[in-house]
């Protein structure tokens, strides 16, 4: 009994505390009140170790996945001649825009970490729905020049809440990004944007993924390239299978085949 009672004061304390000192939105910036949330934060604690996330409710009901079946992309927007790997799956989970724009945008330009571990539960939670597994999960890795700039990588922020809630060992240091290029949404021409990331990634030499089932993660996909090109590098290296995944992109071809 005396431990209910001690985790009433404590809620009701925190209750006080941010009436008086309203906390923000992770997404909007607004103000809110108290969380409400008590799965997303429970999920948020298992995951961070922190205590609770902030999420208004009217961010909350505008975050639109898409439907399962449009789920299912080809990874390349536009095919090319001489793919090696031209049915390569990419998993979708959201449409770029809305508040999964704003999400993205805050934890890539804006150092809110917390967005990333937000869209990494939700993306984590629809593969589970969606029957989704794999033997590792490896993050799009960031060149350490594009690191050292921004300080951490977003997509293994995504990652790690994705391998926490399907329990899949999440992998850095398999697949490298060794050579440095433009940012792909700065380049318009197609074939400027295939030579940009061509021969930029490689699997470390002390790594066998022979055989592995593998869910590659990023935050946004656009045409697909930078994603192929990682993905045909770890395929190429022996792995089994890969599964190009984003939180987030627009697509108008559909129906490639399912994991």
């Amino acid at each position: 009994m005396m431990n209910s009672v001690k985790d009433i004061i404590k809620i009701n304390t925190i209750e006080a505390v941010e009436l008086l000192l309203p906390v923000k939105c992770v997404i909007c910036g607004k103000s809110t009140s108290y969380s409400q949330h008590e799965s997303l934060d429970r999920c948020y604690r298992r995951i961070t170790g922190r205590d609770r996330m902030h999420v208004c409710n009217k961010c909350l009901v505008n975050l639109v996945s898409e439907d399962s079946k449009e789920r299912w992309n080809f990874c390349l927007s536009n095919p090319v001649p001489n793919d090696s790997y031209p049915e390569l799956p990419l998993y979708l989970a959201f449409p770029y825009d809305g508040i999964m724009r704003k999400i993205i945008t805050n934890l890539k330009f804006r150092d809110k970490r917390e967005c990333g571990y937000l869209a990494g539960m939700l993306l984590g939670k629809m593969l589970k729905d969606d029957g989704v597994n794999a033997d590792m999960i490896i993050p799009m890795p960031l060149h350490p020049r594009r690191l050292e700039e921004r300080g951490y990588n977003q997509a293994e922020i995504i990652a790690h809440s994705v391998a926490e809630m399907n329990e899949i060992p999440m992998i850095t240091g398999v697949l490298l990004r060794e050579r440095y290029t433009e940012r792909q949404s700065e380049i318009k021409d197609v074939n400027e944007r295939i030579s940009n990331v061509s021969h930029a990634f490689t699997v470390a030499e002390n790594w066998d993924i022979t055989g592995s089932t593998i869910i590659l993660i990023d935050d946004v996909v656009t045409t697909g390239f930078t994603m192929h090109e990682a993905a045909s590098v770890l395929l190429n290296n022996g792995a089994s299978k890969v599964l190009c995944c984003a939180v987030a992109g627009n697509r108008l071809l559909k129906n490639a085949d399912r994991f």
